[in-house]
């Protein structure tokens, strides 16, 4: 049996004979006054109570503390004021909380709740369910204030309980500006969103950060026979068998339970990579089918370390809660053990179990990927007590227009999650609001009452959004949720987007613009869907053939455009990302100065080709006396749903930006750069989802490691070996699904080392060097194994030579005096 609760709603009007009723308003006069007990945490709601009311009214409510000298009606306004039931007694402490009781006694209007949450949640049930107002989305254009110049209510008794103990939807990438932080904040109060502190995202490169790998390397993993130092920039996930890691998950844990009485749960989620070990106490974790891949057959061993954590904090707290994501490579659940009653499953509806266009529930032919969701929370349910739903309401990577599919969707999934004993919901989320808005308000509001009713949700939407444009946008959305449902089905059976649908989703749209022509606010409304539409269209006429850059500057300028205007119809940068990498950031540089080119070798490479960095990488550019650079930036498109064009920026080694530009998708540009004086300087470049690489011919250039994110591209590298080094090792890293190969050359041209990752996802080439083959250049080729395909790889260049790459013998820089 769950250690929780059935957690259901209710959402109940009660009539007594002893309640009286209240006047609040007449004739545009406030009548009573809002008396607030001033307890910490409800101001900005009661400044929200008496804000909405007052432009509701027309009257001016006097706003008085607990300490005032009133008689007669009132509105009161705090916990102070709540009254228990027998039924409270059988509720967690988390739910009592968030309880909400609204009730006319006295004469007087008590909004109030089981806690201060419960009080806030109070005052907007009051506001939306009592009094008629909307939160639609942030911002005023998501705000409908109805005009209320008399309201009074007859005897009111309004209690609610949510129906999940946390509720929360969150921008899933960082808001532009400070503007759109707060409003999103405003509105996630104002729609009834949190509870409790719920921690569950990735935290275990927190719990044990990599700085502490030289004291303590046996808490990271091994891989290949090799301590992973995390530094380098190779996928990791700690040594979760290690007693030290336990320890110090538990002892953080318990400090931040200790330092806040809110505090829920205590995230244990895995790293957002792969890099599980594979030393014999952690593979002997796993189940015995999973004890050879990465991919698959996590989820035991994480469950034995959250257990044995929980272990170590139940004494203490027995009422809060360790978190771990189900997620990839732990999204299915083993057999067994138990989950400790402590520790809380949060199963990400993500990757190959991804789908959030068809309901979770929908027939395996309709959507596999929710089949083996399904099948995921079933193993979960039958080994844990408490499960949270972690969910991509965003629908990443989807077209931008069909995201709006999803709002028809979680009117089965969220009661569906609620069904199967979920205690919480947390999804990313966008901002959008010309497309979304509808999708985030039925989330807010299915999340806090499951029983809510689809068409009346739906109706009241659209007449209170859209006004006299109701029947053409209620239109225009059922197209993309048709559209979109289509779109995605099995790609056997998948239906394209057709120019019909997009020729009826502009004609709804100019039919809702003409039916709104007269409503300054309801036009504003449809005009952020238009301008979204209108932008959709740009993107796709781009997407289908190869742009010009006349083209892509244009689609430039309208975003610019829109941007200025801060309608939130769409956040621009992520459109602008798109098709150009943004530029990398000016910063110092803080590692060692090179300042020495290696002697008496050539600088121009035989092959003039970079190895390909993905999604970003940095070089350093020794410039001399010419004060001048001559490179060849190289952009490589990764897969044809991406395209980003790459970014590049030259930069001093104290951080100041000197030029910057973009490459072409598929192809190289030309940088010429003058610099003020001779030294070091950096070239960063930023490729989004894509590859790109640089050659400078003019001067010695390295690419800076110690770890190195590469795709695509073979080709060869060069590294130095110093005059003290016996030894070093290079890691390659691939899946097996993503293999690649490793040469190494000694300086006269003698192979050294030569592997593939087609029997381990680490292959770390360890090479003993000979006096003659120390202080001189040696050369590592990538390229294809025999079996698989290359594409992402990684290399980690050891501690014992130092961390740079470059195109030939000649490029290497190294510090003064090596």
């Amino acid at each position: 049996m769950r250690p929780f609760p059935a957690l259901t709603t209710i959402l109940a009007f009660v009539t007594c004979a002893q309640v009286q009723a209240i006047d609040l308003a007449r004739d545009g006069e406030a009548l009573v006054p809002i008396i607030s007990d001033d307890s910490d945490g409800i101001g900005d709601a009661v400044a929200d109570l008496k804000h909405y009311l007052e432009a509701a009214t027309g009257g001016e409510f006097t706003l008085l503390g607990p300490t005032a000298d009133h008689d007669g009606p009132a509105i009161y306004v705090g916990p102070s004021h709540f009254v228990p039931r027998e039924a409270d007694a059988t509720r967690s402490r988390w739910m009592l909380a968030q309880t909400v009781h609204i009730q006319t006694r006295d004469d007087s209007l008590y909004v109030t709740g089981g806690g201060v949450k419960g009080c806030v949640f109070a005052v907007y049930a009051f506001l939306e369910d009592l009094c008629g107002l909307r939160f639609f989305h942030p911002g005023e254009l998501g705000t409908h204030i109805p005009d209320l110049p008399n309201l009074s209510f007859d005897e009111l008794a309004v209690r609610q309980i949510p129906s999940f103990v946390f509720r929360r939807m969150w921008p899933s990438s960082k808001t532009p500006d400070r503007r759109m932080y707060r409003d999103w904040n405003t509105w996630y109060r104002r729609s009834r969103q949190g509870g409790p502190s719920v921690a569950m995202g990735h935290n275990l490169f927190r719990i044990v950060p990599p700085e502490l790998y030289d004291e303590h390397p046996e808490f990271f993993p091994e891989i290949g026979g090799v301590r992973i130092d995390p530094r380098g920039g190779a996928p990791w996930q700690p040594e979760l068998a290690a007693s030290g890691v336990i320890d110090r998950a538990a002892e953080q844990a318990i400090e931040a339970f200790a330092a806040g009485e809110d505090r829920y749960s205590f995230s244990l989620s895995m790293n957002d990579s792969r890099g599980w070990s594979e030393s014999e106490e952690a593979l002997a974790q796993d189940p015995p089918d999973f004890r050879a891949t990465q991919e698959r057959g996590k989820a035991r061993r994480m469950i034995v370390f959250a257990n044995e954590v929980a272990e170590q904090t139940v004494e203490e707290f027995p009422d809060r809660y360790l978190v771990f994501y189900a997620y990839k490579s732990t999204l299915e659940p083993p057999d067994e053990p138990m989950v400790h009653p402590n520790v809380i499953p949060a199963i990400c509806h993500w990757g190959i179990a991804m789908d959030p266009f068809h309901p979770i529930a929908a027939p395996d032919r309709i959507s596999p990927n929710n089949a083996l969701y399904r099948r995921a929370i079933q193993g979960w349910d039958r080994i844990a007590g408490g499960l949270i739903a972690r969910e991509y309401w965003t629908a990443p990577y989807a077209d931008p227009l069909l995201k709006a599919g999803i709002a028809p969707i979680l009117f089965e999934d969220i009661p569906y999650y609620h069904q199967h004993g979920f205690i919480a919901c947390s999804s990313e989320a966008n901002i959008a609001w010309g497309n979304l808005a509808l999708n985030h308000y039925i989330a807010a509001r299915l999340m806090w009452n499951v029983s809510a009713d689809p068409d009346g949700l739906l109706d009241d939407y659209f007449a209170t959004y859209y006004g006299s444009a109701d029947q053409p946008m209620r239109e225009y959305f059922m197209r993309i949720w048709e559209v979109s449902y289509r779109h995605y089905l099995p790609e056997e059976i998948a239906v394209p987007i057709s120019e019909d649908d997009v020729l009826f989703l502009a004609e709804r749209l100019e039919d809702a613009a003409d039916a709104s022509h007269a409503d300054e606010l309801r036009l504003a409304r449809v005009q952020m869907a238009r301008d979204l539409f209108d932008t959709w269209r740009m993107r796709r006429a781009l997407l289908a053939a190869a742009p010009t850059p006349a083209q892509i500057d244009a689609y430039m300028d309208h975003l610019d455009t829109l941007a200025a205007e801060q309608t939130d119809a769409l956040v621009t940068a992520r459109w602008q990302r798109e098709f150009m990498a943004p530029i990398p950031e000016a910063t110092p540089y803080d590692g060692p100065m090179l300042v020495q080119p290696l002697p008496d070798e050539p600088l121009t490479p035989e092959e003039p080709q970079s190895l390909i960095a993905r999604s970003g990488g940095s070089w350093l550019v020794l410039v001399g006396e010419d004060r001048h650079i001559e490179a060849t930036a190289i952009g490589v498109q990764v897969g044809t749903q991406y395209t980003n064009r790459p970014s590049w920026h030259v930069i001093s080694a104290d951080g100041q930006s000197i030029a910057s530009g973009h490459t072409p998708l598929r192809g190289d540009a030309q940088i010429t750069v003058d610099v003020a004086e001779p030294g070091l300087y950096q070239v960063k470049m930023n490729a989004g989802r894509n590859g790109c690489g640089l050659v400078v011919h003019n001067c010695p250039a390295v690419m800076i490691g110690p770890g190195l994110k590469l795709c695509e591209r073979t080709g060869a590298m060069y590294c130095w070996v110093p005059e003290d080094c016996e030894r070093f090792t290079i890691t390659l890293f691939a899946s097996k699904g993503e293999s690649a190969a490793i040469r190494i050359f000694r300086p006269n041209g003698e192979l050294a080392f030569i592997g593939d990752s087609l029997t381990q996802d680490a292959l770390p080439a360890t090479v003993d060097t000979g006096p003659d083959d120390r202080g001189k250049a040696w050369r590592v080729e990538i390229d294809e194994a025999q079996q698989g395909q290359l594409e992402d790889y990684s290399l980690l260049i050891g501690a014992e030579i130092p961390p740079y790459l470059a195109t030939s013998p000649g490029a290497l820089i190294i510090p003064e005096g090596d």
